[in-house]
């Protein structure tokens, strides 16, 4: 996790070095040098170039006092880890003697929240339990380097921590200029980071214990259980099991509300919120965003917060097919907001869903201008490696929907999987190979994309138990048999069970646009197969599932198959 300063670029930053710029560099450099131990200072800043600038303005600044400054990296760790522990072992290599002098910059922190949150949440929950323990381990002043946004979760998940901090500095070049711009595949967007089984169960007897008649039951104590309940809620989403998941977060939510502690409150319904959506319960999903979340952080003045709610407001209203609604939510609420912060990345991450809707309006060249020219450039400066990636691979899509099937395979194959590789991010190439398989499938190559999701796919699915991507990869494999002439070519059991499994587990998961495009397509299969009276339940199942998502065609086009099979079949004619 160490980074030598040797090893870094001496660019100077694309920011403009304002002169609040340098008096922020210069008073930070002013407090270093007056430290005597252990002193938490933060450093907001919104371009990786103009911070590794500030560091290097910092080193050599204190060069003359002795004072050996530092980087502690955290942007690469992958597992769980304690940040004490971190800091003192960084501090034992570095400092020269007893007597040494020492300042620690800790760099990365902002990407481990937004890449993997149960590492980075985890690591800012222990520190807070640990704080008295830092002045003790730690005898150096300590800089944590941080994005707005990631500065509100540090305050979150780390409260009392925060409050020990000295001072904090704004070291925030220009914000990116404005500018007005005239069943899916699982997403790579925002995903709770998968834990091994160990980790799950380790993290369930943590709770157990926390939970138990003789744990510490002091209001700091319950806040922390809370935050677990949530951490093992996480987890289990990804697996799947989304009843247990929202069963946690409910929990979390009632002792917050035992606590008073509404912020706490209003993140453990958030989550409620999200599984809500995802099984197509929009309705209740937008109430608790707007009279449960929304509330909470305009009454705490937590702008970053409300900004992300909005946002996911406007999610659920794309997914309601209120494409204007969810595009003006994005343009003069979700947007100026971050704007306003000095957020590049959120504005990048809020242009990137403009961009969604406009694609799904056909605005395909817009999309693009969006994708290329107002999200990859902030990327790229701020080294986030894995947004580079899922941009990428959304530019793909579009050049996919435009038709240009070589260049968006060329996209997938050169930019996209590699990155994903470099990082180690197993589920994420996963997914891009699905997405490879979908274009070749596409270019008739159906034996190459079929062995790819059964190959390449599945057992990654299987083995991080992800129900979703499961069912996703049967849904596609029973798609790729049936364009092949599957029924007619001794397919038809496998395709039967394909559908049979992917059906089950949309339906298990409540998962609410599975269960309408996967049932759409079983029903078929089933009245083909002479079985009827079992395809029109499924279609009442399916329709059932349309309605909720509010997509009245789709369910016009269910019962007009229903009518089909009665007229078919008269024997159906009373179901």
């Amino acid at each position: 996790m160490t980074t030598t300063l040797e090893a870094w670029n001496e660019r100077l930053p694309a920011a403009t070095i304002s002169h609040e710029i340098e008096r922020e560099i210069r008073r930070l450099s002013l407090a270093i040098a007056d430290a005597r131990g252990f002193q938490l200072y933060l450093a907001t800043y919104n371009d990786r170039t103009l911070r590794d600038y500030s560091i290097r303005r910092l080193a050599d600044a204190q060069q003359a006092s002795g004072i050996v400054i530092s980087v502690l990296d955290l942007s690469s760790v992958s597992s769980r880890f304690v940040l004490l522990e971190a800091l003192h072992n960084h501090l034992g290599q570095v400092q020269d003697g007893d007597d040494a002098r020492a300042a620690i910059m800790v760099t990365g922190l902002d990407l481990l929240l937004s890449d993997r949150p149960a590492v980075g949440t985890e690591a800012l929950e222990t520190a807070n339990l640990q704080r008295d323990r830092f002045p003790l381990v730690c005898h150096a002043p300590v800089v944590f380097w941080l994005s707005p946004y990631a500065t509100s979760l540090f305050a979150r998940l780390a409260p009392d921590l925060w409050h020990w901090r000295a001072a904090t500095f704004q070291i925030e070049g220009e914000a990116a200029p404005k500018t007005v711009p005239g069943v899916s595949e699982p997403s790579l967007d925002a995903f709770p980071e998968a834990l091994t089984a160990d980790e799950v169960r380790a993290l369930e007897q943590e709770i157990q214990e926390l939970s138990s008649a003789a744990a510490d039951q002091s209001p700091r104590a319950k806040a922390y259980r809370a935050r677990r309940l949530i951490a093992l809620g996480d987890a289990l989403y990804v697996r799947g099991e989304w009843d247990r998941a929202l069963n946690l977060f409910r929990q979390a939510a009632s002792i917050a509300e035992e606590l008073g502690d509404d912020a706490l409150r209003a993140h453990a319904l958030g989550r409620v919120a999200d599984i809500l959506a995802a099984r197509g319960q929009l309705d209740e999903a937008l109430r608790i965003r707007r009279e449960e979340e929304l509330p909470v952080y305009e009454r705490l003045g937590d702008v970053p917060s409300r900004a992300v709610t909005m946002g996911q407001i406007a999610d659920i209203l794309q997914a309601r097919g209120q494409l204007d609604e969810a595009l003006r939510t994005f343009r003069e609420d979700v947007l100026p907001a971050f704007e306003r912060l000095g957020d590049v990345r959120s504005r990048a991450v809020t242009m990137g869903k403009i961009a969604d809707i406009l694609q799904a309006r056909g605005q395909l060249d817009e999309a693009l201008r969006i994708r290329t020219d107002e999200q990859l450039p902030v990327y790229e400066r701020l080294g986030d490696v894995r947004s580079r990636a899922v941009t990428m691979g959304k530019i793909a899509d579009i050049l996919q929907a435009r038709g240009q099937l070589d260049e968006a395979l060329r996209t997938f194959r050169e930019d996209v999987l590699p990155a994903f590789e470099r990082l180690g991010d197993v589920r994420s190439r996963a997914v891009t190979m699905g997405q490879i398989a979908n274009i070749l499938q596409a270019r008739g190559q159906r034996d190459e994309a079929l062995r790819i999701h059964l190959e390449e796919r599945l057992p990654v699915a299987e083995a991080m138990q992800d129900a979703d991507s499961i069912a996703n990869v049967r849904y596609r494999c029973a798609r790729i048999r049936l364009d092949r002439g599957g029924l007619q070519s001794g397919e038809a059991q496998i395709i039967f069970d394909e559908l049979a499994e992917s059906f089950a587990i949309y339906q298990q998961l409540g998962r609410a646009d599975g269960i309408g495009h996967v049932g759409l397509l079983f029903a078929q299969v089933l009245a083909q197969a002479g079985h009827p009276q079992e395809a029109l339940t499924v279609l009442d199942a399916a329709a059932a599932a349309f309605t909720t998502l509010q997509q009245a065609e789709s369910v016009a086009r269910v019962r007009a198959l229903q009518q089909q099979i009665r007229l078919a079949d008269p024997a159906t004619a009373g179901g």
